[in-house]
């Protein structure tokens, strides 16, 4: 049950990632001419770009997975806000 919740929550937080990316290359890399990407296009992208820049951490602390998860939410939706407050200034 641990594992399914688990690929479930991963499976959502790639999407959330999709969102993020897909809306972010609307706003900063259209304006050069390049065409707008869908939610799929940005989730290939942030997989092939996640696994091409992978940083181990191989260090295994107790409570170690929260911080994860949090990280998993958090640094998107960061990103996004941060650069919703960045395109208002274009």
């Amino acid at each position: 049950m641990i594992v399914l919740g688990v690929l479930a929550f991963v499976f959502l937080m790639s999407i959330l990632r999709g969102v993020v990316f897909s809306q972010m290359w609307g706003w900063f890399v259209v304006p050069f001419g390049v065409q707008e990407i869908g939610i799929a296009w940005a989730l290939g992208l942030s997989l092939m770009i996640s696994f091409l820049t992978y940083q181990s951490d191989v260090t295994k602390e107790k409570g170690e997975w929260l911080e994860k998860a949090l990280q998993a939410f958090f640094l998107p939706v960061c990103a996004w806000g941060f650069g919703w407050v960045y395109y208002q200034f274009m």
